[in-house]
């Protein structure tokens, strides 16, 4: 061999021996992909959010980010949790499940999160979950109501906001209090929408009231006048929406237009700052129940920081369930073990009992247990009213 081969030979033996001491054990960060350990730097904890920041959704998705970076932005001035920073790093997944799916990938794969805030879309929520239960990763859901989230069930996946179930039990409640018989079911035909149908279709008979008309229609439509009529001509005593902000301010005013006046309840879905400013009086008096109890005194204080920092209120009910989802999670970790993985973390979840949110009535609590992934009940169920152009408590 000549001394030339030689010297090449020694070269690559020390380039090799360079890059196992890089990988291996001299300090090096190399992680296998979606391994289960605490990889986030020593003084940070990686919290994953995934939501709607574009399109017609970011009207949920945008206060859900910032209700959460709020806390995030308290806890960590006031020392962080055991120490440590906490890390928000979000994604918009523009309501859209393959993106979402693809963005839950990379926050635990690649971000190395120890858990998941996701997402205000049932949709979206969805396709979060079937992620964090494949991969053992925990996740809250804040916003998203449909049951078929946490289906089927998991000890990975939780949710703080009441469900649909939840929230049609306390319209159907007050439908009976008015004396009203016979029930128009206006629904979009997302998951969200045909989860509320479902529900609807089975909880007001049950009730003994009647179904005399089920109008469905797509996201986003500009117009329903369709839908209005066909309403109209049922004649029902009230109709309970279940879809988002801007196609109710449309169907409202396509009312309006014709000439009809009835009794408007709905999910929570048009809690969106665009219904009041779309639907303008032809919203006026429609009931939902929400999240936020304006009389609170936990609920004003939020309220005050919220607009303090954003200039508005609007769609505030999904910026305090986002800031009440990264307290939940931000308590299950001051449980954890100094260096927790994702493991410890859910377990801690599982273990909350009794957490006093900012939403809710005053003696609403989040509770979970090994067997139990719903933490809200109907006390985090809030009737409240369109008056003068603004969602506030039903009298």
């Amino acid at each position: 061999m000549s001394k030339q081969s030689k010297l090449i030979n020694v070269l690559l033996g020390l380039t090799l021996t360079m890059a196992i001491m890089l990988l291996g054990g001299c300090g090096g960060t190399a992680t296998k992909e979606g391994q289960n350990a605490a990889q986030a730097p020593a003084d940070k904890i990686k919290i994953g959010v995934i939501g709607a920041f574009s399109g017609p959704s970011a009207e949920m998705g945008i206060p859900m980010r910032t209700g959460i970076e709020m806390a995030a932005d308290e806890i960590n001035t006031a020392g962080g949790i055991n120490g440590k920073q906490v890390q928000v790093i979000a994604y918009d997944d523009e309501a859209d499940s393959s993106k979402n799916a693809t963005m839950a990938h990379r926050l635990i794969e690649s971000d190395n999160v120890l858990a998941i805030l996701a997402a205000p879309n049932s949709g979206t929520a969805i396709a979060t979950a079937t992620v964090c239960r494949a991969s053992s990763v925990p996740q809250i859901v804040p916003i998203a109501q449909s049951p078929e989230v946490l289906e089927p069930a998991s000890s990975w996946v939780f949710r703080i906001t009441p469900n649909n179930y939840m929230d049609i039990a306390r319209l159907i409640d007050y439908v009976k209090q008015k004396g009203w018989k016979n029930v128009a079911i206006l629904h979009d035909t997302s998951a969200f929408g045909q989860s509320g149908e479902k529900i609807l279709l089975k909880a007001i008979p049950d009730a003994g009231l009647n179904v005399v008309v089920n109008e469905g229609h797509q996201v986003g439509m500009t117009d329903m006048t369709a839908q209005a009529l066909a309403i109209k001509q049922s004649n029902p005593d009230v109709v309970i929406e279940w879809n988002l902000g801007a196609d109710g301010a449309v169907f409202a005013n396509n009312l309006k237009n014709i000439g009809y006046k009835v009794p408007l309840l709905s999910s929570r879905g048009l809690m969106f700052d665009v219904y009041t400013r779309l639907g303008g009086d032809a919203v006026e008096g429609t009931i939902a129940p929400g999240s936020i109890d304006y009389t609170k005194k936990e609920a004003q204080d939020f309220i005050q920081k919220y607009t303090s920092k954003t200039g508005s209120a609007g769609s505030i009910d999904f910026a305090a369930l986002g800031y009440d989802s990264m307290y939940v999670l931000a308590e299950a970790l001051k449980q954890s073990e100094q260096n927790p993985d994702r493991q410890h973390v859910r377990d801690a979840i599982q273990g909350i009992k009794g957490f006093k949110p900012v939403t809710g009535y005053s003696d609403a609590e989040i509770t979970f247990a090994p067997d139990k992934q719903e933490g809200a009940d109907m006390k985090n169920s809030v009737l409240q009213v369109v008056k003068n152009g603004k969602w506030v408590n039903l009298d």
